[in-house]
């Protein structure tokens, strides 16, 4: 009952403080938070250097810590993980407009164009998908935080965004990625000074 308290509140107050600007199909109605997996990483929170070593296997691709975010989970049915095992899936992220996170999380990522061709566009790199070109900054003004009380925000949530008054955020999804339905492609800003990180393969030799 706790967590149903919590209902996407999240992406409610992108949809009432971002302009929709994209088409989506919902193919879910709700989706519950589920605060207990709520985390900081970095010093004072979940921090550790260097791949996880935590006896996971991830599909064999290392874990960098993602330091410096804060991470809002919603409920994944036991059903889920022990039908797909995801727990041995590797982690990726997807960064994005604040305006678009309530609707991927409805309706999940799209595949759409690139410089690589049609797809869903990840990285395992927190640092890269956090360029502004993929998960634009956006301004949380007092007026959002009192926008937030009206349409009956949790208190938890209210306290929680009171410490983001006047600052920039940016929004990215933690993804799983299922083993063996992923290609590794170079980067797909092609800046030179990336080049120095990748192998020989146009892959990253470094991605924390």
């Amino acid at each position: 009952a706790k967590a149903k308290k919590s209902l996407v509140e999240f992406g409610i107050f992108a949809m009432e403080f971002g302009k929709v600007t994209a088409d989506f199909n919902a193919t879910r109605q709700k989706i519950v938070m589920n605060p207990r997996w709520n985390k900081y990483y970095g010093p004072g929170g979940t921090d550790w250097d260097g791949p996880l070593r935590d006896g996971r296997n991830r599909g064999g691709e290392p874990y960098y810590c993602p330091k410096g975010w804060k991470r809002f989970s919603f409920v994944v049915t036991n059903e889920i993980y022990q039908k797909y095992k995801v727990y041995d899936w590797p982690i990726c992220y997807h960064g994005t407009k604040f305006d678009f996170s309530m609707m991927i999380t409805l309706s999940g990522l799209k595949a759409s164009g690139g410089c690589h061709g049609d797809g869903v566009y990840l990285s395992p790199s927190i640092k890269y998908v956090s360029h502004s070109r993929y998960c634009a900054p956006f301004e949380f003004l007092p007026v959002h935080l009192e926008q937030a009380k009206d349409i009956g925000w949790a208190k938890h949530y209210i306290e929680e965004f009171e410490n983001y008054q006047n600052k920039w955020i940016q929004v990215a999804f933690m993804c799983r990625v299922k083993p063996g339905k992923y290609r590794k492609l170079r980067d797909t800003m092609q800046l030179e000074f990336l080049d120095k990180h990748l192998d020989e393969d146009g892959k990253f030799d470094n991605i924390d």
